[in-house]
This record gives C-alpha cells, sequence and structure tokens, in this order.
C-alpha cells in the first residue's frame, strides 16, 4: 500500500503537468513587454511606492471607500522589487498565485483522501481556463478570487480535519481575499465559522475508521496562522484609528449604494455556477457572462446533495465535513451577491467558478470513495490525471497564443509618455529644475484607462507627478497653481476645445488591436482616438 508520504505516478505525472503549464505561462509572461492601463497601473503605482511607502487600505472601490486592506500590494512589492520592477512580473506573479493555490489544494487534502484531492485539482483547472487566458494574469483585485475563493474552501476543511497546513492557511488566506476585494468577506466568514464548528463537532467514524486515533488540534499551527492574520490586520486598523477611517467608511457605506441584486439575481447567479453546462466546464469556449434574465436550473447541485448521503450512509465523517463547508461557502456566496449593487458585474462573482468547481469535484470525491471495495479505484486516479495533463497542455496553448492584457493602451501610453517626457525636458531646461507636474484626464472610459497608465510611465521615468484626477467638459480641467505643467488625456474634440483657452496639443494616438484580439481585453475602445494636451500657468498668464 502506498504511504500519505509517497506520490504515485498519476498524481506525479498530473502535477508535473500543473507546474510545468504555469511554468512555461510565467516565462510567457515575462517576455512580454507590457504597458499597464487603468486599475492596474494605478495599483503598480501603489506597489512602486513600497517599501519606503506601505499603503494603509486597499485600492480604491467605485463605491467611494478604498478596499479593505493592503495584503495583495504587500504580495506583489517583494518579487516585483527582487526581479527588477518592471510591470510584466507583477503578470508572472499572479500566475504563481494561482498555481500557489492549486498546490495548496492538492497538498491540503492528499492524506484525507488521494483520488478527492486529484479531481480538485482538476477543478480548479477547469476554473482557471474558463477565463480568458490575460485574466489569469492580471492583476486586477477581484481576480485574486478566480481560484482563491476554491481554495479557502479547501483548507477551511483541512483545518476542520485538525491539520497543520489548513490551521496555518484559513485566516491569512480568507484575509487576503478580503483585503482584495471586499465581496469574498461572506464567503470567508462562512467557511471560517464552519471549519470552527466542525473543528470540535467529531462525527462517529465509519467501521474502516473507528480505530484510528482522533487527530488533536494543531495549536502552534493556528497559532502561527492567526499571527499572521493579525499582522496583515495592522495597517487598515492603524488607518482606522489615526488615519482616514476606512473600515469604518466600509460600514457605514454598505446601506447607502442604491438597488441591491436581492435574493433572486443571487440566486441567478449561483444557478448559473451548477448549470449545465456550467461557466468553468468549457475552458475553449472563454469568458461567457451571466445568462441574461432567465433562471438557469442548478442540476450539479445535485451531486453534493448526493455526496452527503453517501457520506451519511457511511459514516465518513471528513466527507461529510468537507461538502458541509462547501455548502456553506455555497449560502455566503450567495449572501455576498445579494448584496451588492444592482448591475451585478460578473468580475464581482468570478470566484464562484473555483467555489463551484471545488464543490462538484468533493462531492464526486465522496461517491467514488463510497464505492464498492472491488472497484479500482487506482483507474479512476488514472483517468483523471489524464484529464489534468490535457487541461494542462491547453492552459500553455491559451497562454502562449494570448496577448497583454488592454494591448489597446500599448503603443499609447507608450507614444504619449515618450512626448510628455520630451516637453518637460524642455520646460526643466527653462525652469533650471525638476518640472512639478500634474496628469489628469476627461471623463471617459477610454481616457480614464489610458491616463493612469501615463501616470506610471512617468513615475518609471523618475517623475514625480500629481493625480490630479478626471473632470468633465464644460467646466473642463481645474487649475492647478501649484503645477508648472498641467497634462490631461482628452479626446481629440475636446483637446480643440481646450487649445483656445492656453492648452496645447503635444501628442495624438488611435488606439489599436492586435490582429488576434485577446479575450482579457477589457478596453471598449477599439478605434478611438486619444490626445495629450499640455498647459503652462506662466505661459497662459504671460498671454
Amino acid at each position: 500500500m502506498t504511504s500519505d508520504l509517497e506520490i504515485s505516478r498519476p498524481e506525479l505525472a498530473a502535477l508535473l503537468g500543473v507546474i510545468l503549464s504555469f511554468s512555461v505561462a510565467v516565462i510567457h509572461a515575462l517576455t512580454q513587454r507590457w504597458f499597464p492601463a487603468s486599475d492596474e497601473a494605478l495599483m503598480e503605482l501603489l506597489v512602486r511606492g513600497m517599501p519606503s511607502d506601505v499603503p494603509l487600505v486597499g485600492v480604491y472601490s467605485r463605491m467611494g471607500w478604498h478596499h479593505a486592506g493592503p495584503a495583495q500590494l504587500m504580495l506583489l512589492a517583494l518579487p516585483y522589487r527582487l526581479l527588477g520592477s518592471f510591470s510584466s512580473v507583477l503578470s508572472a506573479v499572479m500566475l504563481l498565485v494561482h498555481l500557489g493555490a492549486i498546490t495548496l489544494v492538492w497538498l491540503a487534502v492528499r492524506r484525507i483522501d488521494r483520488l478527492t484531492a486529484l479531481m480538485l485539482v482538476v477543478g480548479m483547472q477547469l476554473a482557471a481556463l474558463s477565463v480568458a487566458a490575460t485574466d489569469l494574469r492580471m492583476i486586477w483585485n477581484p481576480y485574486v478570487a478566480i481560484l482563491g475563493l476554491g481554495a479557502l474552501v479547501v483548507v477551511a476543511w483541512s483545518a476542520a480535519e485538525r491539520q497543520p497546513i489548513g490551521a496555518v492557511a484559513l485566516l491569512p488566506l480568507g484575509s487576503l481575499l478580503v483585503q482584495s476585494h471586499l465581496a469574498a468577506a461572506p464567503v470567508a466568514a462562512a467557511v471560517t465559522i464552519a471549519a470552527g464548528a466542525t473543528l470540535f463537532l467529531r462525527f462517529r467514524p465509519s467501521p474502516e475508521e473507528a480505530d484510528s486515533p482522533t487527530p488533536h488540534i494543531p495549536l502552534k499551527a493556528w497559532g502561527v496562522g492567526i499571527g499572521v492574520t493579525v499582522a496583515l490586520w495592522i495597517p487598515p486598523l492603524v488607518d482606522q484609528v489615526s488615519g482616514s477611517g476606512n473600515l469604518g467608511k466600509i460600514f457605514a457605506n454598505q446601506g447607502n449604494q442604491g438597488p441591491k441584486v436581492g435574493t433572486i439575481g443571487s440566486a441567478q447567479a449561483l444557478f448559473d455556477s451548477f448549470s449545465l453546462p456550467a461557466p468553468w466546464m468549457h475552458p475553449l469556449l472563454g469568458v461567457q457572462g451571466l445568462a441574461a434574465q432567465h433562471l438557469r436550473i442548478p442540476f450539479l447541485l445535485l451531486l453534493p446533495i448526493a455526496g452527503l448521503l453517501v457520506a451519511m450512509r457511511r459514516r465518513d465523517a471528513p466527507m461529510l465535513r468537507g461538502i458541509g463547508i462547501s455548502l456553506a461557502a455555497i449560502l455566503g456566496a450567495g449572501l455576498a451577491s445579494a448584496i451588492m449593487q444592482w448591475p451585478l458585474y460578473e468580475y464581482l462573482i468570478i470566484g464562484q467558478r473555483g467555489l463551484a468547481a471545488v464543490t462538484v469535484a468533493l462531492a464526486l470525491g465522496t461517491i467514488f470513495r463510497g464505492l464498492p471495495a472491488g472497484a479500482n479505484r487506482s483507474v479512476i486516479l488514472g483517468v483523471t490525471a489524464a484529464v489534468s495533463l490535457c487541461l494542462s497542455s491547453i492552459l500553455v496553448v491559451s497562454q502562449l497564443n494570448s496577448s497583454v492584457p488592454t494591448p489597446a493602451y500599448q503603443s499609447s501610453l507608450h507614444d504619449f509618455s515618450n512626448a510628455v517626457i520630451t516637453d518637460l525636458a524642455a520646460d526643466s531646461a527653462s525652469l533650471g529644475r525638476p518640472t512639478q507636474v500634474e496628469v489628469s484626464s476627461q471623463v471617459g472610459i477610454e481616457t480614464m484607462a489610458a491616463y493612469p497608465g501615463l501616470l506610471l510611465q512617468l513615475d518609471r521615468a523618475g517623475m514625480t507627478t500629481v493625480d490630479g484626477g478626471s473632470w468633465m467638459m464644460p467646466e473642463g480641467p481645474r487649475a492647478n497653481p501649484k503645477v508648472d505643467v498641467q497634462y490631461a488625456v482628452v479626446t481629440p474634440e475636446v483637446a480643440q476645445a481646450l487649445n483656445v483657452l492656453g492648452w496645447r496639443t503635444i501628442a495624438t494616438h488611435r488606439l489599436t488591436m492586435p490582429s488576434q484580439r485577446g479575450n482579457g481585453d477589457q478596453s471598449q475602445a477599439e478605434g478611438t482616438a486619444l490626445a495629450v494636451i499640455a498647459h503652462t500657468p506662466e505661459q497662459s498668464q504671460g498671454n
């Protein structure tokens, strides 16, 4: 019989396939020259400020507050600095984060049941492939949950089984997800409560397990996990006490954000994740989005119900606890989407894919675990490993055929940053000192996505800039007498209107898509022209 410390050949092949596929994806990401735009550019600016300027809160939310904490930014900062502070490093780190989630799932479950562990790996792979290739390496904070929520369910189960790996990982992983995006909070709370309850609730074991000693609670591992969690929450608590009071703003504004999704909309989203085919079951079809305005039948929810019945019949206590925790996570996911502001954007529930995949894989593992003694589990293990290898191959192909995220802005940001740097060189020479610069944008999808990228490229060039935010016409950009030059990203029409007010156009560029547009491109700007205009207060006063 194979011991717990040994790995069978099917397991080894599948795991090596997963590691190799992500390694190829990491190398591909590192070789691409990426000019981040939109939120990702703002996130990289925060990462670039560390360690001298450690943020106390998370990234900005469209609801008017910041997300709870900077855990994701801290996770990105160290490898970013060690590997040369290139934007592509951040993409590579996110791929490694997802690989870490898959590896953590396997490590947490293999001592409970080898076949279930491998099935969970396949479920996580399917969830990873269900999003666009570029989404999997985007640093955008909601995308931490693509595999993160599924991994959280599994480590909660591991913690309930009194395993050290679950005890160490549960609270820190939950904190990372909650600090990255508040939508994960109800799920994190649900699985933590469920794991805490089942940690002490020991069911009557099956006859096969009756002679096995009850494992002790790993107090040292829990101590490490709690210590890391406390450290992660120190920055937001410091901000609450002596800074912006962001945590208080989050709680105060939860009821003041307009109409909610509600129970029906929440059920729609959950049913979509458990329908046939579910969004995570067809990786080759890319991002599908929610089925608009109709209720899909959640056939796949029958599997965890069947798994519960099998586990109860066999008195299989570990699998009962696992399925119970996964069902608690589903309830948490339903609550999370129900209290969100309408409309329910897909990125807000992207983690439901991994959660659903883990729930189905866990249920199948329970059902196969309940097969008669004569069933050949090694054959099922081999088939599962073969499926995993196929998915690894698909991941390699999809990653190698993908472009960078938001490719439309690549050449524009390159041209705009060069134009601003050239323009600033003349101003700095005339002033005899470094020029004080502000960058802002006209309100609009394309302009507001481009200007953070311009801020980042100027920062990378060693220039200190002020973020001027966005503004609307006809009011136009706000005058800022504290800077020497103001730059703004606008449409050509607005540039012409502002030329008569002392602004000058220094660059114009049309956003272009590559010949093979990646599914992960979130811009809606194909063919749109943008311009960068400049304003020097001293010159306008002279006019």
